[in-house]
């Protein structure tokens, strides 16, 4: 799901389900977080949609090893102007996995809804990731086919590996 029809779903909640937990995930220059009070519980992220294959970041940073800790990046753009990106990192990852663990063990059925700003990268990696390790059944409500964050994808994967905390 998108910010926007995260924003539209909480000025008419029938349009959401009836019983769901909420992931969010927004950059730190994509403004606030949409306010569903209506949530079982909410999980907010703050990081870029960025990953080592973005068009021109590589060459553009000069990193040739990308650590899978929250990598923070500032590259001039153009003169005067300076972009700042928080990748995901491994800690996103494991909050993300811990949260569903926790949301699945729940006795009463619920949704899992999950958003980022264009409902196309960010939360559709968390979607498929959640889908395929819990058996759940996605329903994809963004427009477009979307393509999920390869590094999220890899970093869910990765704490998806490791067990469980007690």
């Amino acid at each position: 799901m998108s910010k926007t029809q995260c924003g539209a779903a909480a000025n008419q909640a029938s349009s959401l389900p009836e019983d769901f937990v909420l992931v969010q995930i927004l950059g730190d220059d994509e403004g606030e977080f949409p306010d569903l009070r209506c949530a079982r519980e909410v999980l907010r992220l703050r990081f870029d949609d960025v990953h080592e294959d973005s068009p021109g970041l590589r060459r553009q940073a000069g990193i040739a090893h990308w650590p899978d800790h929250g990598l923070e990046l500032t590259l001039k753009v153009m003169p005067g102007v300076v972009e700042k990106l928080r990748f995901p990192g491994l800690e996103h990852a494991r909050e993300i996995v811990e949260f569903c663990r926790r949301a699945h063990e729940c006795e009463t059925p619920f949704a899992l809804v999950v958003h980022c700003l264009a409902g196309a990268s960010r939360s559709h990696a968390v979607a498929l990731s959640v889908s395929e390790q819990l058996g759940i059944e996605l329903e994809r409500r963004a427009p477009g086919k979307g393509s999920p964050n390869p590094r999220l994808r890899r970093l869910l994967s990765r704490a998806w590996d490791e067990p469980a905390p007690c």
